[in-house]
């Protein structure tokens, strides 16, 4: 009877953490990030879109991983969502800064020649 009582509490112990449903501000910060990057001009620049593209694919499977009762793997996938997205938005002011340095290299040389 012990042994019996002690395996339905283990069992109900396990089934218990097994649904932690992922908290929501997780798959929130992933959204967020993703919202950065896209707001950056991630999406228009080709070394920052697939990281973008990363992020999207992850917050999906992170979302289908909670969905299905699989709370640890959701949660390193919407980690890594995040964190790719936030790389994409790295990458995306990256190239625009490089955009600017060039267009005020441009200038400056115009001016120069003028001289």
């Amino acid at each position: 009877m012990l042994k019996a009582l002690t395996t339905a509490v283990a069992i109900v112990t396990l089934a218990a953490c097994a649904s932690v449903p992922v908290a929501p501000e997780k798959v929130q910060a992933s959204e967020q990030a993703i919202q950065d990057a896209q707001a950056a001009g991630a999406d228009r620049q080709p070394s920052a879109a697939k990281y973008l593209e990363l992020a999207q694919g992850e917050l999906t499977q992170g979302k289908r991983f909670s969905d299905t009762g699989e709370p640890r793997k959701a949660e390193t996938m919407l980690a890594k969502a995040e964190w790719d997205a936030k790389l994409a938005t790295a990458k995306a002011k990256e190239g625009t800064s490089q955009a600017e340095v060039q267009r005020l290299a441009d200038e400056l040389q115009k001016v120069s020649a003028n001289q």
